[in-house]
């Protein structure tokens, strides 16, 4: 493998991801990217326990894929792209996790449409894809994920610093 831990994860990652079923490749997908939120989203606010409280654990106001998908869309760690993507991809996910139909697959209809909504660039063209909706799933995940590989350290830069708001406060009335 790689000297760099990001990829090893990456390849480990693409390689189980695409060998699953489809059921097992959409919650895998969806799991992975509700991590790397949480992750994205652990490094932009002030280090305190309120922050892993919000985040994290069970009740936690943005515990859900749904809610942290919505809080890093509006602070700015994610575009609109990967936003509509992801929760495209979380809308797959919950029909794979939630449908008891023994033969659900990408083939179903509303699961198509959906992936054939997703916006990640496809090598060539998409209309090649137009009746593969597994492989345009794959890639939509691959690409966003790969957009992801480095996010943490890009939000980290930008991380919240609690201000001294008793200085600032004196210092306007003067």
């Amino acid at each position: 493998m790689d000297d760099n831990p990001k990829i090893d994860i990456f390849s480990k990652f693409l390689k189980e991801f695409q060998d699953k079923t489809d059921r097992g490749a959409s919650i895998m997908a969806g799991s992975m990217l509700d991590e790397k939120l949480k992750t994205i989203l652990y490094d932009f606010p002030i280090d305190c326990k309120q922050t892993k409280d919000l985040i994290d654990g069970y009740g936690a106001p943005i515990g859900t894929f749904s809610s942290r998908l919505n809080l890093a869309f509006s602070l700015g760690l994610i575009s609109e792209y990967e936003f509509q993507d992801c929760n495209t991809i979380r809308k797959i996910r919950n029909d794979f996790a939630h449908k008891f139909e023994l033969d659900f697959s990408f083939e179903d209809q509303k699961i198509k449409s959906l992936c054939w909504n997703l916006n990640a660039p496809t090598p060539g063209d998409k209309e090649t894809f137009k009746n593969k909706p597994r492989q345009l799933f794959v890639n939509g995940v691959t690409m966003l994920n790969a957009n992801w590989l480095y996010r943490e350290e890009s939000v980290s830069k930008r991380k919240l610093e609690r201000p001294d708001w008793q200085d600032i406060t004196w210092r306007t009335r003067e």
